[in-house]
């Protein structure tokens, strides 16, 4: 009797159809659309025939993509929520269109108003892949998008995982602080599984929280841990890549600013270093290539250009690149001096070394994970030019060890995939009903 019962709790298993709820992902960036595409593939994968949607507001080529959209807003989740805050929101919403319309932007629409609510009740997880929104660095405003995600997700009692991400600092003005804690605790307490990218966002978070609740794990990011992606598993029909090849005698090296550094720091200070950096570069035969990992870099990539203007071995990219195309791309290069976390996700996934120039911790804890951390600088305050071109010629003179020591660490890290937590979690829960 046991046996015909494991046959059939088998057939069960194997014939059910998961929905799933992505969450905090978009396209203007190109490490949310890295991550929302390998969380696709992760899920498809495990979950044969699952129905995934995307919470967004975006318009985009639906029509291309296997996962569906649904429209995702403070207001559509208090809709979905329903209640008072139902009722005060949706007059909101038609209100908000109505302004659209007259000032000719494109309306929400009262279908979208209830797509939420159409599809929530028949979610099996809500899996939130956001790179970095809980945090008062962006502002001395409670994160209520963040929050209502997780209320959306507790009030229809929807397991929910926030996939490797950064947290904190908490750093509200003490009033601000007084309203943000309580909420934060709540809430924080619902999720299944929490990972933070980095071991200060998970010491922050566990401070914040002062809980018991074991529901909090440190993981690398989801990116680096996927080992390649099935594309048949995002786009109905594949796109082919446009990869331009860069035609030289000379090695190649990449250079991808990050126009946020010159936001935070000091823009003379940064393009001097800019400088000296592609100066060493050119000064051991090399060739620079300046190209963006996001749309709002190609005019730092022209500014740093204009330093260079009579050098042919400077020269600019202007292709604005898929996070597939990036990928593909920068196999063409000895190495990355390289400003943004997931266009160093992506080197390290390749094998190549990096030279990075950030300002938030996420830089020092992920070249930590791949043995890189020599060769981390913050260019957001007082920038050591020596410093950095000294480890510039160092990891030129050791780039055969360093590249051993990425391929080792990435192996590493490749044999545990937060996916995997995830995954035996959802069926545990899914064979108890």
């Amino acid at each position: 009797m046991k046996n015909n019962d494991a046959i059939i709790s088998s057939q069960v298993k194997s014939s059910y159809i998961y929905d799933f709820l992505i969450t905090g992902a978009n396209f203007g960036n190109k490490g949310a659309e890295s991550m929302l595409y390998v969380t696709v593939d992760e899920l498809t994968k495990r979950f044969p025939s699952c129905n995934i949607y995307f919470a967004t507001t975006e318009n985009y080529p639906e029509k291309n993509y296997t996962f569906r959209k649904v429209f995702f807003s403070n207001r559509t989740s208090r809709i979905a929520m329903g209640g008072p805050n139902a009722l005060k929101a949706l007059p909101e919403e038609i209100l908000r269109d109505v302004v659209k319309f007259v000032i000719g932007r494109r309306i929400t629409g009262f279908r979208n108003y209830f797509a939420l609510s159409k599809c929530i009740t028949d979610i099996d997880a809500v899996i939130d892949i956001s790179g970095y929104s809980l945090s008062s660095k962006w502002g001395n405003r409670i994160p209520h998008r963040y929050i209502n995600k997780i209320l959306l997700a507790k009030r229809f009692n929807i397991p929910m995982y926030l996939m490797p991400q950064s947290f904190g600092p908490f750093e509200y003005t003490p009033d601000v602080m007084q309203k943000a804690k309580p909420i934060l605790k709540k809430v924080l307490d619902y999720p299944r599984i929490i990972f933070a990218r980095e071991q200060e966002g998970f010491d922050s978070l566990n401070e914040l929280r002062d809980s018991q609740n074991q529901n909090m794990r440190t993981s690398a990011d989801l990116v680096l841990q996927n080992t390649g992606i099935d594309m048949r598993n995002i786009f109905k029909n594949p796109p082919a890549l446009s990869i331009p090849k860069i035609e030289s005698e000379k090695e190649l090296v990449a250079i991808i600013p990050n126009m946020r550094c010159f936001d935070h720091g000091d823009k003379n200070e940064i393009l001097e270093a800019y400088k000296e950096i592609i100066s060493c570069i050119l000064s051991q035969g090399y060739k620079a290539v300046l190209f963006r990992h996001s749309r709002e870099d190609i005019k730092a990539c022209h500014e740093i250009k204009e330093i260079f203007s009579e050098d042919e071995n400077v020269i600019v990219v202007e292709n604005e690149f898929s996070c597939l195309e990036y990928n593909e791309f920068v196999k063409q290069f000895k190495f990355l001096v390289c400003s943004r976390y997931h266009g160093i996700v992506h080197a390290y996934k390749n094998i190549i070394p990096c030279i990075a120039l950030g300002w938030a911790v996420k830089y020092k804890s992920l070249a930590e994970r791949l043995g890189q951390d020599r060769y981390v600088f913050d260019i957001t305050g007082r920038i050591n030019i020596r410093e950095i071109v000294d480890a510039l010629r160092e990891l030129m003179k050791n780039y055969d060890s360093e590249k051993g020591k990425i391929q080792h660490n990435l192996t590493l890290i490749q044999k545990n995939n937060c996916f995997d937590a995830v995954e035996e979690d959802i069926r545990m829960l899914r064979n108890k009903k």
